[in-house]
C-alpha cells in the first residue's frame, strides 16, 4: 500500500514543484517563502493550482500518516503533514540545510 500511494503522489508533487520554481522564481525571496503560507499562495493563483495543491496535500498526508510518520531507510522522522498555514519554504530546499533539504519532495 506504501508503494500504491507514493506512487500516486510523487507526479503531482513533481509537479506542484515544477510550477512553484518555474512561476515563482523570479517572483518570490528566500526571505518571503518563510513568511508566505502556502494555502495563501495558492489561494492567490489559478483554479489549477488550488486543485493541484489541495491533491498533492491529501495524498502526502496519507503517505505520511501510511508509513507512521518516518521516510526513507534513514528512518526520516517527517511528523509535518502539508497544511496551509506552513511556509512556501517547506515545498523548495532550504539552502541552509545543505545536503539534507528542508522541502517534501526530497523527503519522499
Amino acid at each position: 500500500q506504501r508503494l500504491e500511494v507514493g506512487g500516486r503522489l510523487l507526479p503531482d508533487l513533481i509537479q506542484l514543484y515544477q510550477w512553484l520554481h518555474t512561476h515563482l522564481s523570479h517572483e518570490v525571496t528566500v526571505d518571503r517563502a518563510y513568511k508566505l503560507s502556502i494555502g495563501q499562495l495558492c489561494s492567490q493563483k489559478d483554479k489549477k493550482l488550488q486543485d493541484l495543491y489541495n491533491k498533492s496535500k491529501e495524498q502526502y498526508n496519507q503517505y505520511i500518516k501510511l508509513v507512521g510518520g518516518v521516510i526513507g531507510q534513514g528512518a526520516v522522522r517527517m511528523g509535518n503533514r502539508i497544511a496551509d498555514d506552513l511556509p512556501l519554504i517547506r515545498y523548495l530546499s532550504d539552502l541552509e540545510e545543505e545536503g539534507e533539504g528542508n522541502d517534501w519532495l526530497y523527503a519522499v
